[in-house]
């Protein structure tokens, strides 16, 4: 039987493929003559690919210049971009990268057509209302991790003892072109590979048993989550250039930008956002130490207290579309999962102890089925790595 009415927002252009990156420059020929390049850390930039892009950029006759962003974007690393590009009247904007180039992109694409600093614009603020125009966008992921190639919000990070991270959003920012090579990946490495996968993975889970979920996209996140299990565990068991398991992250971590972006997260990325404000943690690191916690304590309340919650038999099945194992609770098929990973403990990040109420305290549970506590948190992040 169909669930309540819905809305869905989707990308008007995706083409998805091993070597689809050759046809970057036709595709950016087709839209404009000048472009904005929008690049992630070193690897892409020095690459023969990157190499090969910008040669036949120029040999088209098309004007381009490179803006990187090494980290995640900070309202000075757009306010910068947008300050050196407004007048040089570039009609599109690219990004390749991981999610913080891919969201830095959507993020200049968007204040290059408003006034005053981004800071002005992000949720919370109550300074400046967004238009929702933008200069087309074009994202091409490197990594497979947060989806923001499928999504309408940018992450913007301040950090330190009073940061944040908050979001630019509006329905318009989905990329109008998201264009996915899994060879892309192939130079990732090995705690990059489980950082994003997990980001990808705390995605699915959290938008297939939020409360806003809708029929589509527990479609959407059921087969995400099974091509996740037999990717993932051949990546993380030393095959790093298995093709077909890099090709099925990069589908899964699409399919999990598209999930949230049209239902939502959860508690997991309701502490990893309030952590990675206050402390310098990737995000993707964040949301791989909490997964496993969250959702064990979230298990554990539904058990005791709410058994009839839908979400309760949802994780049940996560654990099989992961595991392929009848039986299993979700909290025991992550703990398969996570057995051999070699992930770093909170204080790796500079997380202390006592920092852990703070964190707490900040954190929220966003569309969890569950209101986890305070006390919750804190038990999660104590527990963490």
């Amino acid at each position: 039987m169909m669930k309540k009415p819905f809305e869905f927002i989707f990308n008007p252009h995706v083409i998805f493929g091993c070597g689809s990156i050759q046809k970057l420059p036709s595709l950016i020929k087709s839209r404009s003559q000048n472009v904005l390049l929008v690049l992630g850390g070193r690897s892409f930039g020095e690459s023969s690919v990157c190499e090969k892009l910008q040669t036949s950029l120029k040999n088209e006759g098309i004007e381009h210049s490179v803006y990187n962003v090494p980290a995640e974007p900070s309202p000075g690393t757009i306010n910068k971009a947008v300050d050196d590009y407004r007048e040089r009247g570039y009609d599109l904007v690219a990004a390749i990268g991981g999610g913080s180039a891919l969201d830095a992109g959507k993020a200049i694409s968007a204040m290059l057509c408003e006034d005053g600093p981004v800071e002005d614009y992000l949720e919370g603020s109550d300074r400046k209302i967004l238009s929702g125009r933008k200069k087309p966008f074009i994202a091409v992921p490197t990594t497979s991790g947060t989806g923001s190639e499928a999504t309408k919000n940018a992450v913007i990070s301040q950090v330190g003892k009073n940061g944040f991270k908050l979001s630019l959003r509006h329905d318009n920012y989905v990329p109008d072109l998201a264009l996915i090579d899994p060879e892309l990946t192939l130079s990732c490495p090995e705690h990059i590979t489980v950082y994003c996968g997990l980001d990808a993975l705390s995605q699915l889970v959290e938008s297939y048993i939020s409360t806003k979920s809708n029929s589509l996209s527990d479609t959407l996140a059921e087969n995400g989550l099974q091509v996740f299990g037999r990717s993932f565990t051949s990546l993380v068991s030393g095959n790093l250039q298995d093709i077909e398991a890099r090709t099925g992250m990069a589908y899964a971590a699409f399919l999990s930008g598209l999930t949230l972006a049209n239902a939502g997260l959860g508690a997991v990325h309701g502490v990893a956002g309030p952590m990675g404000g206050m402390f310098p943690i990737p995000h993707g690191a964040g949301c791989a130490l909490l997964l496993k916690g969250i959702m064990a304590e979230t298990e554990k309340y539904l058990l005791d207290r709410d058994k009839d919650n839908p979400a309760l038999k949802k994780m049940k099945k996560i654990a099989f579309l992961l595991s392929g194992r009848e039986g299993l609770n979700l909290s025991e098929a992550l703990a398969d999962l996570y057995m051999s990973l070699k992930l770093p403990g909170l204080d790796v990040f500079g997380i202390r102890r006592e920092d852990l109420p703070d964190i707490a305290a900040r954190a929220n549970n966003k569309n969890h089925p569950v209101q986890l506590s305070g006390e919750d948190f804190v038990n999660v992040l104590r527990n963490a790595g």
